[in-house]
């Protein structure tokens, strides 16, 4: 039997538009400082979700569910870098994620009973995405998706939950009311789920008729970034294979992934299918109108160290690390991170010149 998946919870920390805009201003062979700077706004911010947590999962409720008072509650903070520690570069997808997230009109909301206990803590969440019905029918439970091993539950118009004890420890109700998609989950998993499907109930009642954004990202497709003769020519990936992390349906698609792509989120990766070469090139991208604002200050990653590139989209840096080197770049339309494997002098130029194509292109395919 297989375990609960953790992929559909979101990390959370500073938000995309705050990295693009700490790359602002910065001149060749400067290093990013490591202290806090302000951020400007880059984008409207997008019109938000008519549902709030306050309504959507009050405290009183999710104590019911955990058998607890609901003064012994607090909101599930979910940032795994808070200010004053040292952020590792790949906090940034959890950046995207998150910015992709709120501009598909995705609410998360969480209670946790004791906030010291880490990932262990007793404690609720709930994710609702409007508009995606389409995602959640594409992978109701058969044996080649995300929800198999999941029974019926009378949650909605279409409901599954699933128990577990063991590392997972958790319910977890996957349903859908309208056309909203909700993903609640309840830990350590209660011996009677019923008050677990009750809160699943009651949170279906209250996004009947939720609203989606007005207007959501556009998306493009992976394949519109960088094409198999640039990624052969420049990066050195011959017969380059395709991987679309955001691919629905697939067997690990959750509630994020139909969150990201609503929000414009693409991830794809590339290796080569020549079996004397080795090494891929990663990258995401979303588009700026996608980032909210205003934003906190921010500290920029600490690992790397990201040394200023020019001649990129309107601020880009890079730098390199034992495995994999990275470069971060904006213009006014788009964020990218792109990654590669390969680590060697010639790495960051490899780099500069992908950005340099992907950039317009996702632009103009948009």
């Amino acid at each position: 039997m297989k375990t609960m998946r953790r992929g559909d919870w979101i990390l959370t920390g500073i938000t995309a538009c705050a990295l693009a805009a700490s790359l602002t201003g910065c001149s060749p062979s400067q290093d990013f400082p490591s202290t806090s700077v302000p951020v400007a706004s880059v984008a409207p911010p997008i019109e938000p979700a008519i549902v709030s947590c306050n309504t959507l999962l009050p405290a009183s409720a999710a104590a019911t569910a955990l058998s607890v008072e609901a003064s012994v509650l607090s909101p599930r903070a979910d940032d795994v870098f808070p200010a004053g520690v040292d952020r590792p570069e790949w906090a940034v997808i959890a950046d995207m994620q998150t910015a992709a997230g709120r501009a598909s009109g995705m609410l998360t909301c969480g209670w946790v009973a004791d906030p010291d206990a880490g990932p262990k803590a007793s404690g609720v969440r709930v994710s609702v995405l409007p508009g995606a019905a389409a995602e959640f029918a594409a992978i109701e439970p058969d044996v080649d998706d995300g929800l198999n091993d999941f029974a019926p539950a009378d949650v909605g118009e279409v409901g599954f939950v699933a128990c577990r004890g063991g590392e997972a420890d958790q319910c977890r109700v996957e349903a859908i009311a309208g056309d909203t998609w909700i993903s609640l989950t309840v830990s350590p998993a209660p011996a009677d789920p019923t008050r677990t499907l009750d809160l699943a109930r009651a949170v279906a009642r209250q996004v009947q008729g939720m609203a989606a954004p007005t207007i959501r990202p556009a998306r493009t497709e992976c394949s519109a970034a960088l094409s198999s003769e640039v990624l052969a020519n420049v990066a050195g990936i011959t017969d380059p294979q395709m991987y679309d992390a955001l691919t629905i349906p697939a067997r690990e698609a959750g509630i994020t992934t139909a969150a990201s792509r609503h929000g414009g989120l693409i991830s794809c990766s590339w290796t080569s299918g020549d079996p004397g070469t080795s090494g891929s090139v990663s990258l995401m991208a979303l588009p700026m109108v996608a980032i909210s604002s205003p934003n906190p200050p921010l500290t920029m990653p600490a690992t790397p160290v990201m040394h200023a590139i020019a001649g990129v989209g309107d601020s880009a840096g890079a730098g390199c690390g034992p495995d994999s080197c990275v470069l971060i770049a904006a213009d006014a339309t788009m964020l990218v991170r792109l990654t590669s494997t390969e680590v060697s002098d010639t790495t960051i130029a490899a780099l500069t010149q992908l950005a340099i194509i992907a950039l317009p292109s996702l632009s103009a395919a948009r």
